[in-house]
């Protein structure tokens, strides 16, 4: 059974936004959250999402809305969008 799209965010407009976690893009595609986080963010090997985005005059917030989370008993926060 597919996992459903529940978030939702509302634009500057009042539009509703469905929205997904990039810890379940990394689920989805069976990689570890940090190599989805490489790909998105860029790295020495990669040529990341955003930049890319941002060189081709495309706003890169539009797609991507930072985020953290904590994992339980540990008060460190972990970059997410």
């Amino acid at each position: 059974m597919e996992k459903e799209l529940t978030k939702v965010i509302t634009n500057e407009e009042g539009e509703n936004i469905p929205v997904i976690d990039s810890r379940e893009v990394a689920e989805m595609l069976g990689k570890r959250h940090s190599e989805v986080l490489e790909y998105i963010n860029g790295s020495k090997k990669i040529v990341g999402i955003i930049s890319t985005l941002e060189n081709g005059g495309i706003r890169s917030q539009d797609y991507f809305i930072e985020s953290s989370y904590k994992v339980n008993g540990n008060n460190k926060s972990y970059q997410c969008y």
